[in-house]
C-alpha cells in the first residue's frame, strides 16, 4: 500500500556543521559506484544522505560523509532520467525511460508499490517534482504534465497539454499555488495548480530548448 510522505520516520541525522576550506579546490569526496552516466543528483533533508541516478536504470543513496554507498537500488528496466524527495525525505520518485513513475522508501530505499504506468506519448518520463506538501507528485513527457495524489497514486484531473513541450522538467511554486514546465523553443509555461488555468502561456528569454 503506498504511503503518505508525511506517513512515515524522517531521517533525523543533522550534518557536520564543519565548512570546508573555502580556498581549496579539492574534492571532499568521489562518489564512485555507478556505471554510466549519472544524470541526476538530489539530497536528502539535512543534507547528509544524497541520491544519484544513471542511465544504468539504477540509483544510489550516499552517506555524503562517509562517501559510503547505503543502499544500491533496482527496479527500473532502462534509465532513469529524472528524480525528486519529498519535502519531508519520507519518499522519493523517479521517472524513466521506460514509461514508469515509481516511489521509494526515504528511509530503505524499497519500493513504495504500487509504480504509475504513466502512458505519456513517446513513453518516456522525463521531469519529476514534489509540491511543497508532498501531497502532490508532478511528472512530465510527451506534450503533457501531469498532477497525480502521491497517497491514492490517482491523477488529479487530466493532463496539462504543453504544446511541443513538456519533455523534461517540471517544478511546483514554493507555496504550490503554480506549476512549470518547458513548453515550446525554449519558453516556460505556468499554470494554476489547482484551477489549472494558464497564468503563462509563454515566458520566453532562451534562445534553445529548457531542461
Amino acid at each position: 500500500m503506498a504511503s503518505s510522505p508525511s506517513s512515515g520516520p524522517t531521517p533525523s541525522s543533522k550534518p557536520s556543521t564543519e565548512a570546508p576550506n573555502p580556498s581549496s579546490q579539492t574534492p571532499l569526496k568521489v562518489l564512485e559506484g555507478l556505471s554510466e552516466l549519472v544524470r541526476r543528483v538530489a539530497f536528502f533533508p539535512y543534507g547528509r544522505r544524497l541520491l544519484s541516478a544513471s542511465g544504468d536504470g539504477t540509483m544510489i543513496i550516499w552517506d555524503v560523509e562517509s562517501g559510503e554507498v547505503e543502499k544500491k537500488i533496482t527496479g527500473h528496466t532502462v534509465r532513469v532520467n529524472s528524480i525528486a524527495i519529498a519535502p519531508d525525505g519520507s519518499i522519493f520518485a523517479s521517472g524513466s525511460k521506460d514509461g514508469t513513475l515509481r516511489f521509494w522508501n526515504g528511509l530503505t530505499g524499497e519500493p513504495e508499490e504500487p509504480p504509475i504506468v504513466t502512458r505519456f506519448e513517446g513513453s518516456e518520463v522525463w521531469g519529476v517534482s514534489f509540491s511543497p506538501d508532498g501531497l502532490r507528485v508532478a511528472a512530465t513527457g510527451g506534450s503533457y504534465v501531469q498532477i497525480w495524489d502521491t497517497h491514492t497514486r490517482e491523477p488529479i484531473a487530466g493532463p496539462l497539454e504543453v504544446p511541443s513541450g513538456g519533455y523534461y522538467t517540471t517544478v511546483f511554486s514554493p507555496d504550490g499555488s503554480r506549476i512549470a514546465a518547458d513548453a515550446a523553443d525554449g519558453t516556460v509555461r505556468v499554470w494554476d495548480s489547482v484551477s489549472r488555468e494558464v497564468v503563462f502561456e509563454s515566458l520566453k528569454g532562451h534562445s534553445s530548448m529548457v531542461r
